[in-house]
């Protein structure tokens, strides 16, 4: 449709509009109305008194009509005309914006299901890549700027009245002036507004981070059904942690922790969250077996004692490990939702993380699709002693710092392994080394998290006991034949006392059986003289003494370690 096409004449239009606005700074009013033209519902945007701001109109008409192409993501544009003291521009009608959605889901006490919410953020996640593609910034993310198009079943960005178009792709260095609308703002912005003087005024900041900011909120929203838009009245930065902490979806739990940084330089812009919410493409759809249907090659590899079931599969090529647990089963349930929480709250954060992939139910049955994880140390460990083929001290400086950095990231997060040993670390595909998938992990909310925290015994103990730390492998007696009687131990340090073991097998190709054993100090400090490498031998002796809080912290490991060249 041509702008020669589109007139008064030519479109037949509700006189009431549906919306209305009034700068009075400018004088400009905006209305919009709904519209006809031929067999084409329209949504036609009129701006009156607006010779102020015609430049700006011009680049909004411009980035509608470019952006038009791209019709799963943007309105259909179909042209514009003018009359004296006014502009109107014509496009695809929505049949209501995403603030009535919201609202009308939240008065009527329902809730967005997990197939929406990720239609919902493909939709726009995908739509922000192509605008940022062009250099495009739209400076306005707001719950009422998406439009649901029900011909399409697609979520759609509008309102591009305070976009920036940049001739090149912007770099920190760049100043820019701060959006006009105040919600949804991003933390740097709600500072800088602190600070202005005139509404000319310019300030360093990312715009695309601010976007994902603002993005993060409407897509918090939307999964609490609370309202983010004027959020720093209410909310401080813990309640926004709490708010993401409290979604039950693992993939965007993941997604809105990436997001919702305050720490710009820390946020994820649009292409890398794009790329974790989509790859692989195994997120959808989650609560079905539809995934299942598709996996390929599925074989058997763990049938635990306690029903929990290992399987190894191809998705679309791709190698991929599953676990499937009994929902009916308490301690099956207990253990899926422990290691759900770990997979989701740390998923490809760090070399010696798997991703998670997604998790579904059917029948009674959990399943949780991980990447695969390679071969166990164990084995690795077994084989490589046959040859007499020992790790590199590069390598190892590698191995060790991962390992740690991820211990270390755990810990503050209030979760502990409490199983690791030589069959709970793989050796993958990339050559590192990886956790295993959060089989026994002990989670704790407190801030103090390297305070003494009671074990209740009635817990799972995991059954290599060899790698436990002494001050737990002495009560395990005990533990047997008293139901409920609890032991306190530090969580952290049982930990760093487990992978000293696994580091001192990954440097010697030895087993460390009986390290863990007090009666055995003398034969443990012979074989750790004998390693040659001195900041290997000192890691491993302060990762391993017998006192508790005579052990290294994880930061202490880190300081003793050679750098190394990771890019984390």
């Amino acid at each position: 449709m041509t702008e020669d096409q589109l007139s008064n004449r030519t479109i037949a239009y509700y006189q009431n509009h549906i919306y209305r606005n009034h700068n009075r700074l400018t004088g400009m009013r905006t209305y919009v109305y709904k519209g006809q033209h031929n067999s084409n519902t329209l949504a036609i945007k009129c701006y009156k008194n607006y010779d102020a701001l015609k430049e700006k109109i011009k680049t909004e008409i411009e980035t509608i009509d470019y952006l038009s192409q791209f019709s799963d993501y943007f309105p259909k544009y179909y042209g514009s005309f003018t009359e004296p003291e006014s502009v109107y521009i014509a496009m695809e009608f929505a049949d209501n914006n995403m603030d009535e959605v919201y609202t009308h889901v939240k008065n009527s006490n329902g809730k967005f299901s997990e197939n929406e919410l990720n239609g919902i953020i493909k939709c726009i996640l995908e739509g922000f890549l192509y605008m940022i593609e062009v250099n495009m910034y739209h400076r306005n993310v707001s719950l009422k700027n998406f439009v649901y198009i029900r011909a399409d079943q697609k979520v759609k960005i509008i309102d591009f009245s305070d976009t920036l178009i940049l001739a090149q792709m912007e770099n920190s260095s760049m100043c820019f002036p701060l959006p006009k609308a105040k919600e949804y703002l991003a933390p740097e912005l709600l500072f800088f507004h602190t600070k202005k003087t005139t509404d000319e005024q310019e300030f360093q900041y990312s715009l695309e981070k601010a976007d994902v900011f603002s993005l993060g909120l409407v897509l918090l929203q939307l999964c609490t059904l609370k309202d983010f838009s004027h959020w720093e009245n209410s909310f401080s930065e813990e309640d926004i942690k709490n708010a993401i902490f409290e979604i039950q979806f693992p993939f965007i739990k993941q997604l809105l922790k990436a997001m919702l940084n305050y720490d710009p330089k820390e946020r994820k812009n649009f292409k890398r969250l794009a790329e974790c919410f989509s790859a692989p493409s195994l997120a959808y759809p989650i609560g079905s077996l539809e995934i299942a249907d598709h996996i390929e090659g599925m074989t058997l590899i763990l049938s635990q004692k306690d029903g929990i079931e290992e399987y190894s599969a191809l998705y679309q090529n791709k190698q991929i490990d599953i676990k499937i647990f009994n929902s009916v089963d308490p301690l099956q349930k207990k253990k899926c939702d422990a290691m759900s929480f770990g997979l989701s709250e740390f998923s490809g954060r760090l070399p010696c993380f798997l991703k998670f992939y997604c998790a579904f139910e059917n029948n009674y049955l959990i399943w949780l699709i991980i990447e695969h994880r390679g071969i166990k140390f164990s084995k690795v460990r077994e084989e490589l002693s046959k040859i007499y083929y020992f790790f590199s001290e590069q390598d190892l400086a590698i191995y060790f710092t991962v390992l740690v950095k991820g211990l270390e990231m755990c810990h503050s997060s209030g979760i502990f392994f409490n199983n690791i040993n030589p069959s709970t670390i793989y050796f993958n595909s990339n050559a590192m080394m990886v956790f295993d998938s959060f089989n026994l992990p002990f989670l704790s909310r407190t801030d103090e998290f390297n305070r003494t925290i009671s074990l209740i015994i009635n817990e799972e103990i995991p059954e290599e006991n060899s790698y436990l730390a002494p001050e737990i492998i002495e009560d395990i007696a005990m533990i047997a034949n008293n139901e409920g009687f609890s032991v306190s131990y530090n969580k952290s340090c049982a930990d760093i006392y487990s992978l000293g073991l696994v580091f001192y097998e990954m440097a010697t190709l030895q087993k460390s059986t009986g390290f863990n054993m007090k009666l055995n100090s003398v034969s443990v400090q012979s074989k750790l003289n004998m390693i040659e490498i001195p900041w290997i031998q000192r890691v491993i002796k302060g990762m391993i003494d017998y006192s508790p809080e005579c052990r290294l912290t994880p930061q202490q490991i880190l300081e003793i370690l050679p750098q190394t060249t990771l890019g984390f």
